[in-house]
């Protein structure tokens, strides 16, 4: 008996984006539902690297 194998090759590979409509539905139903986080203040990953946040440019990386 030959051994049959279980992934199918198409044509083509279909993307995620070829229905214009179905695609806009879908992001239409992703945040409908979705929640909305505001977080302010100083960036958290800033403080475990061991930089200093300058207060006169608190948005900038620190080098």
């Amino acid at each position: 008996m030959d051994a049959k194998s279980a992934v199918r090759k198409t044509q083509g590979s279909p993307t995620m984006t070829a229905d214009t409509l179905l695609a806009q539905s879908a992001i239409d139903r992703l945040t409908a539902t979705a929640h909305t986080l505001v977080i302010e203040g100083p960036s958290y990953r800033q403080r475990t690297r061991g930089g200093r946040l300058d207060p006169d440019h608190p948005d900038e990386h620190p080098q």
